[in-house]
């Protein structure tokens, strides 16, 4: 899969009713204390907030897994999902959101999962992080959603300019 972005993704409309319930006081936020594996707790502050979490991948120990999961915001983030290219099935959507930090932190490269399948980074503000994929950083621009293969080595930014840095990550096929 070609890394491309895509600015102006939603119309404008659209994109004004998502950021006005993400930055508003009422969307909830959860705190996590790893952005990239779960396995080592970082010294960012880093929140996100789970859109949908379908099946993954297939448990491992044979067991049935967990129906699908869908957060009481995620009808707002249609108009994102519904222009996804080449889409059947939404596997993860999450936003995340990044404080600001005094220099621009990178955080640790990851997969996101190891099946095939397609990702993108949709940015709801302008700030000077961005996502970091094969050593070319892709900015955060509102509106612009960035196209990858998330099966491949990648990792996020903080950022030094704006109070936060806030993007909504998606795994599809």
């Amino acid at each position: 899969m070609a890394t491309y972005t895509m600015d102006n993704y939603i119309d404008q409309d659209q994109f004004k009713a998502i950021t006005d319930v993400v930055m508003g006081p009422d969307f909830t936020w959860h705190y996590s204390y790893s952005v990239a594996d779960g396995q080592v707790e970082e010294d960012e502050i880093y929140f996100c907030h789970l859109l949908y979490m379908g099946l993954a991948e297939m448990p491992k120990d044979g067991s049935m897994p967990e129906p699908p999961k869908k957060s009481q915001f995620y009808d707002l983030f249609e108009p994102v999902f519904n222009r996804l290219p080449d889409f059947s099935l939404l596997l993860r959507a999450k936003v995340n959101l990044y404080g600001r930090t005094q220099k621009i932190v990178h955080h640790p490269d990851h997969v996101d999962m190891t099946q095939p399948h397609r990702g993108g980074v949709f940015s709801l503000n302008t700030c000077n992080g961005g996502t970091v994929i094969n050593g070319e950083k892709f900015d955060s621009v509102a509106n612009r959603m960035l196209f990858f293969d998330p099966t491949k080595p990648h990792h996020s930014t903080t950022c030094t300019d704006s109070k936060r840095r806030v993007n909504i990550n998606i795994n599809y096929i």
